[in-house]
């Protein structure tokens, strides 16, 4: 979509919430995703409920608390930057509404004082996010096979 708008320089207005929207929701189920692997790994059974909230710094706060006791994954460069930009989204939407649609309930505008976005810059930040969510994952996979390994050679 960010595509689309980029080389047709048209259809931005339109496509801005959806666009966010899917960003954020990619977002939100890849830590929930992190948070039951890392469950997985460590061998715990609870989250604490965390995986059936939207707000992005508890979830996050969550999974780094999981991830803190995972061997090696303080050495995922770029780790650190999550948070902050987590906490981007989280004040414009705070609880995945804002980017669903361009009012409230009550007829409020969802991003007031938002003017203009650069979706661009959007897809290249959530890129590089992506980037580092996926070397958490790996990391957990391998982790996960390596857990396995050693049971299955007992």
């Amino acid at each position: 979509l960010v595509q689309h708008v980029i080389e047709l320089r048209t259809d931005q207005d339109t496509l801005v919430y959806p666009i966010l929207f899917l960003y954020r929701q990619y977002l939100e189920l890849t830590i929930k995703d992190i948070i039951r692997q890392a469950l997985r790994v460590l061998d715990r059974d609870d989250d604490g409920g965390q995986t059936h909230r939207h707000e992005m710094p508890p979830l996050w706060a969550t999974c780094r608390k999981l991830l803190s006791d995972v061997p090696a994954y303080e050495k995922i460069e770029g780790i650190n930057q999550i948070q902050r930009l987590l906490s981007e989204f989280h004040k414009v939407d705070p609880a995945s509404m804002a980017f669903r649609y361009p009012e409230d309930k009550g007829g409020k505008t969802s991003l007031p004082g938002v003017t203009q976005i650069n979706l661009r810059n959007v897809r290249d930040t959530v890129g590089k996010m992506a980037n580092v969510l996926d070397a958490v994952t790996t990391l957990l996979d391998m982790e996960l096979e390596y857990q396995q390994d050693m049971a299955s050679s007992t």
